[in-house]
């Protein structure tokens, strides 16, 4: 931005702390109720004014509110009604949530050129700064209702309650993990994660974060027990697994009874039967069917 614009760098700033989610759905919502002061479900001129000017901090000039103004409407009307709703003004003050410390940033990437842990990668960016990962979700989604409406089909309209398109995660990652080369075969399988076998095509932002985050411990705990497996095989030895393992251990013997009684023709049948589209593989919501079977 323009030097002599700083007192409007830190207004956005300030309000992308406040509305894009910094902590949660409810506090996001909970500050925009706050300068939607006639209750319309979007903030209009008159009220992004007073909201701009309470920021004392900042010292608005009356060239600078014009300037923020301006900016938010031109980059979140995308209906033209000269009114803001959340979701455009969050996708609005998305850029400018602040990255988290660039030390901190470069261990995290470090850690995941290392382990291979996508999920613990995003939820460590989550802890370092909540608003980041909302913030990328937030500008992926406006990238894609622009793209729609260029394309002469009108803006798309986003999930209800603000949930997260999970087909834009290829484009949300290297928003969220800007630098960080993530193989597509990885970003599948953290669908995959995510979902289980529920289907949902998209998430509330807290429900992503959290399977994110369960996701993260279930690779580190599963790379633990390829570490047991690894080492009993390398012995010829049964695997024994710790035993905080025990609902891992139980799961996975009783996958491999099902499918190692006898020979031949049981085997086949064990596998076709969990084999439900008939492909002679199991994908994600097939596994998860056997498992809670």
């Amino acid at each position: 931005m323009d030097p002599e614009s700083l007192g409007a760098e830190m207004a956005l700033c300030r309000l992308a702390e406040q509305l894009v989610q910094p902590s949660s759905a409810e506090a996001a919502a909970a500050a925009f109720r706050a300068y939607d002061t006639d209750g319309s479900g979007y903030l209009e001129i008159g009220e992004l004014c007073k909201a701009l000017r309470s920021m004392r901090e900042a010292n608005l000039t009356s060239a600078e509110t014009r300037l923020l103004l301006a900016y938010l409407f031109h980059y979140g009307d995308k209906d033209k009604d000269l009114r803001l709703s959340a979701s455009e003004l969050q996708s609005s003050l998305a850029p400018f949530v602040r990255r988290p410390p660039a030390e901190e940033l470069q261990h995290a990437c470090s850690a995941y050129q290392a382990n291979r842990n996508l999920p613990a990668l995003l939820r460590t960016l989550h802890r370092l700064q909540p608003a980041y990962l909302p913030a990328a979700c937030a500008q992926a989604m406006s990238a894609a209702a622009a793209a729609a409406a260029s394309g002469g089909g009108g803006a798309e309209q986003p999930p209800p309650g603000g949930a997260v398109p999970l087909a834009l995660l290829p484009e949300i990652l290297p928003l969220a993990a800007p630098g960080v080369e993530v193989p597509t075969k990885e970003v599948a399988w953290l669908r995959e994660l995510v979902v289980l076998d529920s289907g949902a095509v998209a998430l509330p932002m807290e429900e992503l974060i959290a399977a994110i985050s369960a996701s993260a411990d279930a690779v580190k705990r599963a790379c633990a027990i390829k570490r047991i497996v690894e080492e009993a095989r390398s012995e010829r030895a049964p695997v024994a697994f710790e035993s905080d393992l025990g609902s891992a251990e139980v799961v996975l013997q009783r996958l491999s009874d099902t499918l190692l009684e006898d020979e031949g023709e049981r085997i086949a049948a064990a596998f076709a039967a969990i084999d439900r589209d008939g492909s002679c593989y199991l994908d994600g919501p097939e596994l998860c069917a056997a498992m809670r079977q």
